[in-house]
């Protein structure tokens, strides 16, 4: 990626990442060691591309993002007072989605914009079934990009340097190409990481072809439609339509991801490519 690629950002965009930047200043100096943020994921991606982000997405790279969080409190509190409104909660740990209660996740309301806060992630462990992690180590931002769904969605925003970040060495171009295409580590087969990304979560085999109807003009790389293919991974996403929660997945999650697919620019061109893999006639049985 081109070392001068910039992020131009709108007013408010900047009011919230100064503050987050002094802020993780701060946090840092009294901890004795630097605090990193990052926006990662699809706000990243829709800069680029001109498109509007409701969405803010921030890992940390030193502690859970509830507990950045509640330094996040105490800045704002010490900078505008006890009763200050420029960091407030915005949902409770019991609103909070079911898998992601053991991440350290936390929802916070910024300048009035809502922001989720979590940890660096890539080294979950997970029960055998289930997208529910039991248990997480630390990871690198390496590691959090390369979990991701695709290379598009893995380039991250760096609050405290002001760069954009490319730690898949293919996501920029990607976007340039509208390539839809799984992370792959240097080494490592295309195909057999990409078949392991959807096994991981097979909802993400939907989400992928949701993105195929939302851009116009957008590709699946080769590797990612023989993964596509794969009958377990499909029979993992039907057996979620039919109510089987038991991996961590509910049922709604899935039908939104198809009704985002059908609200897209090119429905048709994602159902033709459902069909040529065979989920469609899978789907249609159910």
């Amino acid at each position: 990626m081109p070392s001068d690629v910039q992020i131009s950002l709108d007013a408010k965009e900047e009011q919230i990442i100064n503050f987050l930047r002094s802020a993780a200043e701060d946090i840092g100096t009294i901890l004795g060691h630097k605090v990193e943020l990052r926006i990662v994921g699809g706000w990243v991606r829709d800069k680029f591309l001109g498109r509007p982000s409701k969405d803010i997405d921030i890992t940390v790279d030193s502690m859970g993002g509830d507990e950045f969080a509640s330094w996040l409190h105490k800045v704002a509190s010490q900078r505008y007072g006890a009763h200050q409104k420029v960091v407030t909660e915005a949902k409770t740990t019991e609103e909070r989605p079911e898998q992601i209660k053991n991440l350290a996740v936390a929802f916070l309301r910024i300048f009035g914009q809502d922001i989720e806060i979590l940890p660096l992630r890539g080294n979950e462990v997970y029960e055998e079934g289930s997208r529910n992690p039991v248990s997480t180590q630390s990871a690198g931002p390496e590691d959090d990009a390369y979990r991701r769904d695709l290379t598009i969605n893995s380039l991250f925003y760096n609050i405290n340097s002001g760069q954009v970040e490319d730690f898949t060495g293919t996501g920029y171009n990607d976007l340039l190409t509208m390539t839809l295409r799984t992370p792959t580590r240097q080494g490592h087969s295309p195909i057999k990481e990409a078949t392991r990304i959807l096994t991981e979560d097979p909802l993400r085999l939907l989400r992928i072809l949701r993105f195929h109807s939302r851009y116009p003009d957008s590709k699946i790389a080769p590797e990612v439609l023989k993964a596509m293919s794969n009958p377990e991974i499909q029979h993992q996403v039907t057996r979620r339509l039919q109510g089987d929660t038991g991996a961590g997945i509910v049922p709604e999650r899935t039908a939104d991801e198809l009704r985002k697919l059908f609200m897209g620019d090119q429905p048709d061109v994602a159902l033709r490519t459902m069909y040529n893999v065979g989920l469609l006639q899978k789907m249609l049985l159910l």
